[in-house]
């Protein structure tokens, strides 16, 4: 049984694929939700915000970004663009996203 995912191992994971995120758009992704309260279980989705560069926000981008990542992390993702978060729960999880670096 493969061992339980922790924000630490996602943030590798995703740190050591950023070309790759780069070429699907992304200028910046961030994690929230039970990976980054120390709550998860091997049941828990992988919550994803991303944000797109500007030329690069596209359906198809969007579905491929979603496709590598499970393939990545073998596991259900959650990914979420800072534009469709809604004005009830957007200020909460804005608060409590932790950003990776994928910039060089």
């Amino acid at each position: 049984m493969p061992a339980l995912l922790t924000k630490e191992i996602i943030f590798k994971k995703l740190e050591s694929n950023k070309s790759r995120l780069v070429d699907f758009g992304v200028q910046e992704i961030g994690l929230f939700g039970s990976y980054v309260n120390n709550q998860a279980t091997e049941k828990s989705d992988i919550d994803l915000l991303v944000d797109f560069q500007k030329d690069k926000k596209t359906l198809r981008n969007y579905l491929r970004i979603v496709y590598f990542l499970e393939d990545l992390f073998d596991k259900k993702v959650e990914l979420i663009t800072k534009q469709s978060l809604s004005k009830h729960i957007g200020p909460h999880i804005l608060k409590s996203v932790e950003y990776v670096s994928i910039a060089d």
